[in-house]
């Protein structure tokens, strides 16, 4: 009953076809039909050799999915095409080795009641295993623990969907991945009742590297919100992609950080978030890492309108974030935009605090433009407002003037970066040495008090061209 055939399939990519072929050691690849050869898509699989495809037009079948070998599961689109079904057991159930690709239909949890309406939620959608796992135009619905469950998985996720249809209830994990290594990319999830939509490395389990862009994330208005979420032992990228809560959402009371657009709530992470919008979240990225090992670098995003704050980290001593400038290699370039929530929900465009272990390590954030560029030490919560607390750093050290006094010394004076940083002037005289030496004077000096400019005068006349750099120490 199996046509040999070389046809992909409705909207499956050809280089998935190719992967695929590959993957089951060989070039041709047999097409069923169903309900043309095998009355049901189970029977298809059943009967398909590794490399098979299974091609089923419009219509709704009402089954749940075994799958242990390599196979292409293609259907006629995501508007006309359903495997739905109210159960337990996931929906669709893939045990790997092998490469299997799910295109261009839907998957409801739901019992099909009519017309185009489902009733109920059945806990899991897709549970993969150890396999290589492709899913390209995928929508999923009426599911309410994990959508997408990827355990020690390859992954590929174009185009997928979650939560198209009217919304009726709450789902706990979009994407649960664990030990995967892939991409998400075009992901939508627009209804806003996801706790999470992309879960990363909840221990236990081993690491994951995943890159995730170009997708529209709607945060959760229930008990948690955050759009992407790692715990340990991950590599994530995060580039161009969109988070967002509606305006009329309600705002958490500060300072609750479960609603946010990127979360990095454990250790042993190296998180890179640029070219992102965040929009109306009660806050844009919460980094905690008390125990140690997360390498956070976020470089120009745009967080406008967050109904709290912008960027929090909470037990983090060590330079674990990077804002621009840092030790990580952030260019900066984020913009904090105005704030629109009432006063009191307002709170910063940089909050670190110590609520659950100490938050002493200094942080660099230059190259940045802040929501009040004429305050922004009101806008930042840091050593300055707290000694407790490690220091935020937003302005470049430079030498703002260089002259001589009526003596013919040379007067020197540089910005102040913060009340309490000290700071030392080295002087050379041959800048193809490479050596540098201590001004005359008693150092380190410091400003305790505001950010005003600080000066120094050699105390001798220089006759020869004297080169000056300044240094400094963040308490």
């Amino acid at each position: 009953m199996r046509e040999k055939s070389n046809h992909i399939g409705w909207g499956l990519l050809p280089f998935l076809l190719a992967v695929l072929c590959l993957h089951a050691g060989t070039g041709h690849a047999a097409s069923i039909h169903v309900p043309a050869d095998y009355p049901t898509i189970q029977g298809a699989i059943d009967a398909a050799g590794a490399g098979d495809i299974v091609l089923f037009g419009p219509g709704r079948f009402n089954e749940t999915l075994t799958i242990a070998k390599s196979i292409t599961l293609a259907g006629s689109g995501t508007s006309n095409c359903v495997l739905y079904a109210l159960t337990n057991v996931p929906l669709v159930s893939i045990t790997g080795p092998g490469t299997v690709v799910l295109s261009n239909f839907e998957i409801e949890g739901g019992q099909y009641m009519g017309p185009d309406w489902y009733s109920g939620f059945s806990p899991r959608g897709i549970v993969a295993t150890n396999a290589d796992l492709i899913l390209d135009i995928i929508v999923m619905n009426q599911v309410n623990n994990y959508f997408v469950t990827a355990i020690n998985c390859q992954l590929l996720a174009t185009d997928v969907g979650f939560w198209t249809r009217d919304v009726l209830g709450g789902c706990d994990i979009g994407f649960q991945l664990k030990g995967c290594t892939g991409t998400i990319r075009n992901l939508r999830q627009d209804a806003g009742h996801l706790d999470h939509t992309i879960n990363i490395n909840d221990p236990p389990a081993s690491h994951s590297d995943i890159t995730i862009s170009s997708c529209s994330i709607r945060a959760s208005g229930l008990s948690y919100g955050n759009c992407i979420r790692t715990y340990t032992d991950s590599v994530v990228l995060i580039n161009g992609c969109y988070m967002y809560r509606n305006a009329s959402d309600p705002v958490p009371a500060f300072p609750a950080f479960n609603h946010n657009g990127v979360s990095i709530s454990g250790y042993s992470n190296q998180v890179t978030i640029t070219d992102n919008v965040f929009t109306n979240l009660p806050w844009s990225i919460y980094c905690v890492g008390s125990l140690g090992g997360n390498r956070v670098l976020v470089q120009s995003n745009i967080m406008v309108s967050c109904r709290i704050g912008g960027i929090v980290w909470d037990s983090m001593s060590y330079e674990g974030i990077d804002l621009g400038g840092g030790r990580l290699g952030s260019k900066g370039g984020n913009v904090f935009g105005q704030f629109t929530a009432l006063s009191n929900h307002y709170c910063a465009d940089i909050l670190t605090t110590n609520l659950n272990g100490p938050c002493s390590a200094n942080i660099y954030a230059l190259n940045n433009t802040w929501s009040n560029p004429n305050n922004r030490e009101s806008l930042i919560i840091d050593k300055l407002d707290n000694p407790v607390l490690g220091r935020v750093v937003t302005d470049s050290l430079f030498i703002k003037s260089l002259r001589k006094d009526p003596s013919g010394r040379d007067v020197l004076t540089w910005n102040e970066r913060g009340a309490g940083e000290k700071y030392t002037v080295n002087y050379s005289t041959n800048l193809q040495t490479g050596l540098w030496y201590k001004a005359p004077g008693f150092w380190p000096v410091a400003n305790p008090s505001a950010q005003n400019d600080l000066s120094w005068t050699n105390p001798v006349p220089n006759g020869t061209a004297v080169f000056y750099r300044i240094r400094s120490y963040v308490p």
